[in-house]
């Protein structure tokens, strides 16, 4: 066990890679970024089972289900000696881990589903005004300048890279 101070962001992945766990016994967590940078490497991750981001991340219906009931140093130990003994499933877990977080952060996919709800937030605010006055510009379907102009650099930067 090593414990890190502080890394910067250029040596995270570098560090990250040279370990073989990542356990986080919190007992108040909402979405820790470090088990997502954790899980992005990945490094197989041992959790505590709290409510919270960590749900949503660590899943339950596939093999990397490693949540620790009641935070037990005991129940942590086993999971790990189960992990060394069966190479098989600890690199199917590092596998699953690292897929599920690419396919949940994907720049590209989150991006054309931020710009979705957007557009259909504007289209339901539009359609619930009934006090309007008839030929104004307020009827049509507004996206504020800041909003096309954040959409389109980002589009830009992911088409031509």
């Amino acid at each position: 066990v090593i414990n890190h101070k502080y890394i910067s962001n250029s040596d995270l992945r570098k560090v990250l890679h040279l370990n073989d766990f990542y356990i986080l016994p919190s007992a108040f967590e909402g979405t820790p970024i470090s088990l997502i940078e954790a899980m992005k490497a990945g490094v197989v991750c041992i959790v505590n089972n709290i409510h919270g981001g960590i749900q949503e991340l660590i899943d339950d219906n596939n093999s990397q289900r490693f949540k620790i009931i009641e935070n037990r140093a005991k129940d942590y130990a086993e999971t790990i000696s189960n992990l060394l003994n069966n190479p098989t499933i600890y690199y199917k877990t590092q596998k699953l881990a690292k897929e599920q977080i690419d396919k949940k952060f994907d720049f590209k996919n989150n991006l054309k589903k931020f710009t979705n709800i957007l557009i259909e937030a504007i289209k339901i605010k539009n359609n619930r005004n009934p006090n309007h006055l008839a030929g104004s510009r307020l009827d049509k379907l507004f996206i504020p300048n800041f909003v096309v102009i954040f959409i389109r650099r980002l589009l830009w930067k992911i088409t031509n890279r």
